[in-house]
């Protein structure tokens, strides 16, 4: 698990490690990333397709880019 804010407050960015899904049997586990407002109340968006566990999340100082790493 990692996290990130953006320099101004107003998003969040949290990365996790990879899992199944048990809704789709056989498929190869995905990782996901979640953006949160600054204050954690509101999920702005979530990626949930990362090929990797999400070894970084990165956020512009506006909060308006996100990059994402894995360990692979």
């Amino acid at each position: 698990v990692c996290a990130a804010f953006a320099a101004n407050g107003t998003a969040l960015a949290c990365g996790r490690a990879a899992a199944r899904d048990p809704a789709r049997p056989g498929a190869p586990p995905r990782a996901s990333v979640q953006v949160f407002s600054g204050d954690g109340a509101r999920l702005l968006r979530a990626l949930d397709d990362h090929p990797e566990a999400v070894g970084a999340v990165a956020l512009s100082p506006d909060g308006s880019t996100l990059a994402t790493a894995h360990n692979g």
